[in-house]
């Protein structure tokens, strides 16, 4: 299974579960490695933040740009058992949630933790 959650709750997450950020930066105080297949290209990012790409845009395009060039089922096998972090609090909009929906689109099931 893999489970998404955001930085601020990593003070919360089990002891042993492997925690990779999924954000373009990881905050510096930090330690945990990065999974830089799923980070949004920082165009897309810099759009969304600047108002010029909606939700309903920034989905489309993630899913085209990043999502549809991997294979969720092998991504389901390398990832098992780990934690997808970003900054985006579970009500905020977040690309992770993106992530979340087309793991379960694909048969393989992500979490919110």
């Amino acid at each position: 299974m893999i489970f998404t959650s955001y930085f601020a709750n990593l003070k919360n997450l089990p002891e042993g579960i492997r925690k990779l950020s999924i954000a373009r930066r990881t905050p510096l105080d930090i330690d945990i490695d990065s999974f830089s297949g799923l980070f949004p290209s920082a165009e897309l990012v810099f759009s969304r933040k600047t108002g010029h790409t909606d939700i309903g845009q920034f989905d489309k395009q993630y899913r085209s740009e990043t999502l549809s060039c991997l294979d969720a089922r092998r991504l389901k096998k390398e990832l098992n058992g780990s934690v997808l972090l970003c900054y985006e609090k579970p009500n905020d909009f977040c690309h992770r949630k993106i992530v979340r929906k087309w793991f379960a689109e694909s048969s393989t099931l992500a979490l919110e933790w």
